[in-house]
C-alpha cells in the first residue's frame, strides 16, 4: 500500500468542501457515504506530471489516488454532481454548484479526465483510516438504479428539507427519469375528519337491534342481529324479509318491549312511540301507558304464524 505525502505539490484548484461523497468499492457489498466535514482536492506533482485526487473526512485522508485512474461519467454528472468510475471504485460527489471555486475545481477535473489516457486498475486508499461500517443513506448514485434517487427526493420533500432536493432532482432530470408523484393534499386531515364525521353520522343512522324470532311450532326462539336504517317503516322491513326468506309479510307479527304490537307504519329512528298516548277522553280502564321509541340495543320479537288471526 502506497501512501502519498503531499509535500511541495501545487494545488490545481485547491481543496473545496462538498456536501456528500459516496464511495462504492468492488470489494465491499455496500457503498459508504460521508456528508459531514468532507473535502475534495486536486493536487499536482509537477516533477512526475501527475494529478492526484484527494478526499478527506474530518481532516483525515480517506482516498489519495492518481486522477487518471478514473473516467468522468458524462451521462451521470451535472451541475452539482460529479460521477467518477474506475475498474475498482465508483465515486459520486455532490458539491455546491453556486460556489465559483467548487465549479472551477470540478470543471478542471472533468477537463483532465476527458483527455485520452488509459484507465489503470490501481486504487490506493489510505490504510490508516477505517471507513465507517454504517453507511449514510444518500442514494444519489448514477450507477445504481434511479429509484433510490426518487426515494431520496420524496423523503426530502416530505421532511421539508428543501435545500437537499436540488441534487436528486437535477440528477433525475439529467437522466430523464420518468417519475410520478402522489402529492399529499394539505387538506387531507380535514377530508379525513369529514369522512370520519360522515361515517359517524352514517353509523348513527343505523339502529342495531336484536330480533327474537318465534313461531307457532313452539320451538326455541332464534335470536339474530338486525340492522335497520333510520327512516324505514315496518311494512318495508316486512317486505324485505319476505323477499329474502319467503315469509309472507301477512304472517309476520312484530312486537316491541315484549308485548306491544308494532304497527306497519311505524318509522324506525323517529321519535314515534310504539304505543302513543291515549286520547284524553279514553276510559281509564282501557288506557295503556305510552312507550318510548325503539332505539339501538332494544329487542324486538317477530312471531311467524301460518294463519292470520281473525279480524274483529
Amino acid at each position: 500500500m502506497i501512501i502519498h505525502v503531499f509535500l511541495d505539490m501545487a494545488l490545481v484548484n485547491g481543496t473545496v468542501p462538498v456536501k456528500m461523497v459516496r464511495i462504492q468499492s468492488s470489494d465491499k457489498p455496500k457503498p459508504i457515504s460521508h456528508n459531514t466535514d468532507v473535502t475534495v482536492g486536486l493536487l499536482e506533482d509537477r516533477d512526475d506530471n501527475i494529478v492526484y485526487l484527494r478526499i478527506t473526512v474530518n481532516q483525515k485522508s480517506i482516498l489519495s489516488e492518481e486522477l487518471d485512474h478514473y473516467k468522468w461519467i458524462e451521462n451521470s454528472s451535472t451541475d452539482g454532481v460529479a460521477a467518477l468510475d474506475s475498474s475498482s471504485t465508483k465515486i459520486i460527489i455532490i458539491y455546491n454548484a453556486t460556489d465559483k471555486q467548487s465549479r472551477d475545481l470540478f470543471a478542471n477535473m472533468k477537463r483532465l479526465l476527458e483527455r485520452e489516457s488509459p484507465i489503470r486498475p490501481i486504487s490506493r486508499p489510505v490504510d490508516d483510516f477505517k471507513l465507517p461500517t454504517e453507511p449514510v443513506p444518500r442514494p444519489i448514485d448514477p450507477i445504481m438504479p434511479p429509484e433510490k434517487a426518487v426515494n431520496d427526493l420524496i423523503n426530502y420533500v416530505e421532511s421539508g428539507a428543501e435545500n437537499d432536493t436540488e441534487d436528486p432532482a437535477r440528477y433525475l432530470a439529467k437522466n430523464r427519469t420518468n417519475i410520478q408523484f402522489n402529492l399529499k393534499d394539505p387538506n387531507d386531515n380535514k377530508k379525513k375528519a369529514a369522512v370520519k364525521k360522515f361515517e359517524t353520522q352514517e353509523s348513527s343512522n343505523i339502529l342495531k337491534l336484536k330480533l327474537q324470532i318465534e313461531c307457532h311450532l313452539d320451538r326455541n326462539p332464534l335470536i339474530l342481529q338486525l340492522d335497520v336504517r333510520s327512516g324505514t317503516n315496518l311494512r318495508t322491513l316486512k317486505d324485505q324479509i319476505e323477499n329474502k326468506t319467503g315469509i309472507k309479510y301477512k304472517d309476520q307479527y312484530w312486537y316491541a318491549f315484549e308485548r306491544y304490537m308494532i304497527s306497519d307504519d311505524y318509522v324506525f329512528g323517529s321519535t314515534q312511540l310504539v304505543v302513543p298516548p291515549p286520547p284524553r277522553n279514553a276510559p281509564s280502564k282501557r288506557t295503556v301507558q305510552p312507550t318510548e321509541p325503539i332505539r339501538t340495543g332494544d329487542t324486538l320479537i317477530m312471531y311467524i304464524a301460518q294463519l292470520r288471526p281473525y279480524e274483529n
